[in-house]
């Protein structure tokens, strides 16, 4: 991991370990992929490798600014307050209104839909929802698609306290065995295991959306 660094945590578990004295600051874009404002680099290219450095999205002096700033601030608040000016200010980018209506399209169906059907409903090819998926959020749509309706079947699971499987099939699954192929993708679990370690409040783990 570098030591200023952004990785992608929606195609694959992932796990970050430290040790010794350090400043650890996490900023999460709650948009997808937010990331995509801050630069022009395709966000499939930014997600290739598991990390990439903040140094190849901003500058050197830029970033190394920023750490002095954040190091000199005693209070969490103050911090928050710079990383945010500094984000404000290196904004280059709007997302098109096509590609937000297709995000809203997809978390309103909750991933119940297909890329045939989101290219019918708007008019456009599967090729552009393609382009601008892997562009803007770093994977294709099917794995988009694929990670919203799995997220619907945890958060479904963690409110109601139900039996995780048999939500699957509420959420668009046609199968169980297809969930549980899915699940181990996502997680590294199997939905047993998964409910064995007690682990709903830890499902951001995983996921991050």
């Amino acid at each position: 991991m570098p030591a200023f660094g952004t990785r992608n945590t929606l195609k694959m578990p992932s796990e970050i370990r430290t040790s010794g004295v350090f400043l650890n600051i996490s900023v999460r874009l709650r948009i997808p992929n937010g990331l995509s404002l801050f630069t022009k680099i395709p966000m499939n290219v930014i997600y290739e490798d598991e990390a990439t450095s903040l140094n190849d999205i901003f500058s050197n002096q830029e970033i190394n600014n920023l750490v002095d700033l954040l190091i000199e601030t005693t209070t969490d608040n103050e911090k928050c307050r710079l990383l945010e000016i500094f984000l404000v200010s290196k904004l280059i980018n709007c997302q098109p209104q096509l590609f937000l209506e297709l995000i809203t399209k997809i978390h309103d169906s909750k991933g119940e839909c297909r890329v045939s059907q989101l290219a019918t409903f708007f008019s456009v090819s599967e090729r552009t929802i393609h382009r601008l998926s892997n562009k803007l959020v770093g994977v294709n749509p099917i794995n988009y698609i694929n990670l919203i309706r799995f997220r619907n079947v945890m958060q479904l699971s963690s409110r109601t306290k139900a039996d995780l499987l048999s939500n699957t099939l509420d959420a668009g699954y046609y199968d169980q065995s297809h969930f549980i192929k899915q699940f181990k993708t996502f997680s590294t679990f199997t939905p047993l295991q998964f409910l064995e370690i007690n682990s709903f409040e830890k499902v951001s783990n995983f996921y991050n959306i």
